[in-house]
């Protein structure tokens, strides 16, 4: 019997040392600067031309570049027009800038817009800092709510280009996010902060409609959406118009539960479907796919069907497919607009399911979904394995993988289609913390059996 306990151990003590030798493989994906990859017919490959990266001074490649401001990088978006692209750097507390060559894509020059806020800067914060009846549990001191180091997560253009918009997962003296956050508008031109708006506890996504009439931000942290009205030019005054809900919104109470894993429906991904006044939000726990008519405020009802645990939702170059990225069961999958315009139009409010037309399971850990400028890739990240897939926008046919440092999360195509950003944020501590550039080469023939 004590043979039998003795080998149980040794058995449970080899196991665990094979499991965390395995893990520890995982975390430290580094694939080495100038690897290639081939799609399956060899018409396309990716190259890995360059790393930015805040994991060490002792350099992980001789061309990569350290850049201590990289802390737990979120997302990247190139700017429309101009050879630079943005970095959110999450616990880093800034958005780092880097101007590029358009032709080699080498890093001319950076520049950090921290988003710290104290008495320096308070003319930044104006008008209606009492969002949606939003109250602030607990503020460092009575008084300063808005003297805090902004958390930035996602981030999205407006006025073509003319301003960034990045919201902040938390304010940094709220640890669990029961307060209400803030976004940040930041002048392109200058690459300055111009203006603060107040947002729901714990905003995650953030989307412009391409008529420039609107914003809309999806709250993590109690399931609504608060909706801004852009149409002017001039910053100053953009304004809330709507709270979006399905239903009342989560309480928020100050319980030590963190709103980031306490968050009901947990609403992440959200697309405008201009034509039709409707605007798609993602249900990452819920699993379902709800819509609002945006002009009027009016739910409009839910479908299942998308694979569950949407995380992002974009739509193809003329608007007539949506793509939606599934966190947990590692897919994408896409289904036409009109059917799910359709759909919405005679739910009233009710539930109905959405047969999507094709998926496709991409690895573990579906994060940021990107479609090149000629709408024939859909690019994916695959977090926990490490990988970019890409899929055939036709068919979801998986084409070409491409190896990423590890934990990769944000993605980003150049508007040219030659350039690709991925970031990889650490988890636990361990692995990320790097910015991988790819340059990506096309046949003219670019067709996939």
């Amino acid at each position: 019997m004590k043979h039998g306990k003795l080998l149980t151990l040794l058995f449970t003590f080899i196991t665990s040392i094979f499991t965390i030798t395995s893990f520890a493989y995982v975390i430290d994906v580094n694939p080495k600067i100038n690897s290639i990859y081939f799609s399956t017919n060899k018409n396309l490959s990716v190259e890995l031309i360059g790393r930015i990266q805040g994991l060490t001074r002792e350099k992980l490649d001789k061309n990569d570049i350290f850049d201590n401001d990289i802390h737990s990088p979120k997302s990247v978006l190139f700017h429309p027009y101009k050879s630079k692209f943005y970095i959110n750097s999450l616990e880093g507390t800034n958005t780092k800038v880097y101007w590029f060559n358009p032709n080699t894509a080498k890093i001319l020059d950076s520049k950090k817009i921290n988003h710290h806020f104290n008495q320096k800067n308070k003319n930044l914060f104006f008008q209606q800092e009492s969002l949606f009846d939003y109250n602030y549990n607990h503020p460092p001191k009575s008084g300063q709510k808005n003297k805090f180091k902004g958390k930035p997560v996602e981030m999205t253009f407006s006025h073509n280009g003319k301003y960034l918009w990045v919201t902040y997962y938390r304010r940094d003296y709220d640890p669990y996010a029961l307060n209400p956050s803030a976004l940040a508008i930041i002048d392109t031109e200058t690459d300055n902060i111009v203006r603060v708006m107040p947002t729901g506890p714990l905003p995650k996504m953030i989307t412009s409609s391409s008529d420039n009439k609107f914003m809309a931000i999806s709250h993590w942290g109690d399931n609504t959406i608060g909706l801004i009205n852009i149409q002017s030019d001039d910053p100053a005054m953009f304004y809330y118009n709507r709270h979006l809900m399905r239903t009342i919104p989560l309480k928020i109470k100050n319980n030590g539960q963190s709103r980031d894993k306490n968050c009901g429906r947990c609403l992440r991904g959200t697309l405008f479907l201009e034509e039709d006044n409707i605007l798609l939000v993602g249900e990452m726990r819920g699993g379902q796919l709800i819509g609002f008519d945006y002009t009027n405020g009016h739910y409009l009802g839910s479908l299942s069907g998308v694979p569950s645990t949407v995380r992002h939702i974009i739509k193809s170059n003329d608007g007539q497919t949506i793509y939606f990225s599934s966190n947990y069961s590692g897919q994408v999958s896409m289904v036409s607009k009109n059917k799910i315009v359709s759909l919405f139009k005679n739910l009233n409010g009710g539930h109905t399911n959405l047969q999507v037309e094709r998926k496709q399971v991409i690895g573990k850990g579906a994060r940021t979904i990107a479609l090149d400028p000629n709408n024939e890739i859909v690019w994916a990240t695959a977090n926990q394995d490490s990988k970019l897939v890409g899929l055939d926008a036709e068919s979801l046919m998986p084409i070409i993988e491409v190896n990423t440092n590890s934990y990769p999360v944000g993605l980003a195509i150049s508007p040219n289609g030659y350039f690709m950003i991925s970031t990889s944020q650490a988890k636990s501590g361990t692995g990320g913390n790097a910015i991988n550039i790819f340059k990506i080469n096309k046949m003219k023939n670019l067709v996939f059996d």
